[in-house]
């Protein structure tokens, strides 16, 4: 696999497998302790994480273009806006799955 190929799997797979990884453990660590993880205070945890990883996967997508930078804001753009709607979704799937459905 090329450099690019990597990047862009990294980018599409492993932000958002990362990102279920970390709430997956938050759940499971406070529901351990009779709390759920991302209440009040505890909710800004959860923002740092989802905009370190969303912001490292539009880094990764934006470093697989060599065009211009036109090019690589657009795609870094049109990443950071399905990533978001991914992760969003990675989080519902991982909060239903310890009993925490809206």
């Amino acid at each position: 696999m090329n450099k690019k190929g990597f990047l862009l799997l990294l980018a599409w797979l492993g932000v958002p497998i990362a990102f279920a990884g970390y709430v997956s453990l938050a759940y499971s660590w406070s529901l351990a302790r009779g709390q759920l993880p991302f209440l009040g205070a505890h909710e800004k945890r959860w923002w740092i994480a989802f905009v370190i990883v969303l912001f490292a996967g539009t880094a990764l997508v934006s470093l697989t273009s060599r065009q211009g930078t036109v090019r690589r804001l657009v795609l870094g753009l049109l990443y950071l806006v399905a990533m978001a709607v991914i992760l969003f979704c990675a989080h519902l799937g991982v909060a239903c799955g310890h009993g925490d459905c809206l």
